[in-house]
């Protein structure tokens, strides 16, 4: 009486296997069917070189938000031009004089200053 059941069990185990097997493959397959709008382009200063690190962001005018239809790919080129001076600084003091003909570091520590150095708790017989 329990054998006949056990029969139709397996099937349908191997049919419901069979059926996620080939949704989960399926949901693969139309991932990769988006395809999303590109923007792409330079930011260029006055001289035309590159400007390293550049970020730009295109909103629309009306809403203040992003939008791109899908799959346009559109180039977009920005050329930077210089600016009026607003603010400027003037630095007026020199910089310390630094020894330049030796790479050679030294500090002079006297016996007290040695002596005086905390030990962090461990036991030093020299004192």
């Amino acid at each position: 009486m329990y054998r006949n059941l056990a029969v139709p069990r397996a099937a349908t185990i191997r049919v419901m296997i069979r059926i996620l097997l080939v949704l989960t493959f399926a949901a693969g397959l139309t991932h990769g069917q988006v395809d999303p709008g590109t923007i792409s382009g330079l930011a260029r200063d006055a001289s035309g070189a590159a400007v390293a690190g550049a970020r730009i962001s295109i909103l629309e005018e009306n809403t203040g938000r992003l939008r791109l239809d899908v799959s346009r790919r559109v180039p977009v080129d920005f050329g930077l031009a210089v600016g009026a001076v607003t603010q400027s600084v003037e630095v007026t003091e020199a910089g310390a004089i630094l020894q330049t003909e030796s790479s050679t570091l030294s500090n002079l520590r006297t016996e007290k200053a040695i002596k005086d150095l905390p030990l962090n708790g461990r036991n030093c017989a020299v004192r």
